[in-house]
């Protein structure tokens, strides 16, 4: 809030992307970056991921934008033709902690979205909850139909591994995977 309220939030923001794009040239492996709704709106940030990823000779999908979920997403002219700018870019977008906020399956389809990452909260109460575990089930339908890939969030042990694969979901993030990094030269 603190780097928002001074704009210093774009300089971060600009930052992590060029972190990001240095691992990717490094590694050759994905990696995802998380930018929030009103990040999105802004053109010139939408050219410095473009230019920045233009100089990464392997893009192709490497960068995951990923669409905090924390702000109301209004699907807008401006929004559909920065994420169309991004893919053509190489990057593939995300829609982070889906089912924590604004969650709204009409956006998903107006803003094409490759991924959709379903928020840890659902994912960890689907063990005792047979209306979340139908609703996780849903979604990953629905992704399915609409070609879109799924991964859930929080997943902590094999049963809830096991659990997650059955119901459909694509790929799987959390400590039974391993823990975060806080750096991306360890990558």
């Amino acid at each position: 809030a603190v780097a928002r309220s001074t704009g210093f939030d774009r300089y971060i923001t600009e930052y992590v992307i060029g972190e990001a794009c240095e691992a990717i040239e490094r590694t050759g492996k994905s990696f995802s970056v998380n930018m929030s709704y009103s990040d999105l709106l802004r053109p010139e940030l939408i050219d410095v991921i473009c230019e920045k990823l233009a100089a990464v000779s392997s893009r192709d999908g490497s960068l995951i934008v990923e669409v905090l979920e924390g702000e109301e997403i209004e699907s807008t002219e401006l929004l559909r033709g920065n994420i169309a700018r991004l893919k053509r870019a190489g990057c593939r977008i995300a829609i982070d902690d889906f089912g924590s906020g604004y969650s709204n399956f009409v956006k998903l389809v107006e803003l094409d979205v490759d991924i959709i990452k379903i928020d840890g909260s659902l994912v960890q109460r689907c063990f005792d909850d047979e209306a979340t575990e139908a609703l996780i089930r849903g979604i990953a339908h629905f992704c399915r139909q609409w070609g879109k890939e799924v991964v859930a969030e929080y997943v902590d042990c094999e049963h809830l591994a096991v659990k997650m694969k059955g119901i459909g979901v694509d790929y799987l993030q959390g400590y039974h995977y391993g823990m975060p990094d806080s750096s991306l030269r360890s990558a």
